[in-house]
């Protein structure tokens, strides 16, 4: 039986920058929850690995190894820069951002979380599989 590896966790998002509330945010799991994952006192659902793997661009297999920053290697490119995101979706990057901040896009491509600061400042995590199915969606409406 495979068991999480919360330190795999704990790489990954200090190697992205990442805060735990700033995960939680992302996923919508509760802050204390994402803070019991991190030191290993509490193991997360099936759903709620798939959530976090999906808000830092990698695969769920990741949290099951020792050398999690190898394993995330291959899957960096899920995430979308906003410029990316752009492109594909034929609109403008200032739409991108302003949709995401304001939850327009339904379903959802991404989060957008504010940094602490006198001016409204945002990283965004748009996840390429998010983008792909909103697209996937808009073509089965036309068809």
């Amino acid at each position: 039986m495979m068991t999480f590896n919360y330190k795999a966790l704990k790489t990954l998002i200090d190697e992205k920058g990442i805060k735990a509330s700033q995960l939680a945010d992302m996923t919508a799991i509760p802050r204390n929850t994402v803070g019991y994952y991190l030191k290993g006192e509490t193991t997360p659902k099936a759903d709620r690995i798939t959530q976090i793997a999906e808000a830092l661009g990698v695969s769920a297999e990741t949290f099951f190894t020792d050398n999690a920053a190898e394993l995330a290697a291959p899957f960096q490119k899920l995430l979308l820069t906003v410029a990316e995101a752009a492109k594909m979706m034929g609109c403008s990057e200032q739409r991108i951002r302003q949709g995401i901040i304001n939850d327009n896009w339904n379903p959802s491509i991404g989060s957008a979380i504010r940094e602490k600061g006198p001016r409204e400042k945002y990283q965004f995590h748009i996840p390429l599989r998010r983008v792909q199915s909103y697209l996937l969606i808009l073509d089965e409406m036309e068809v």
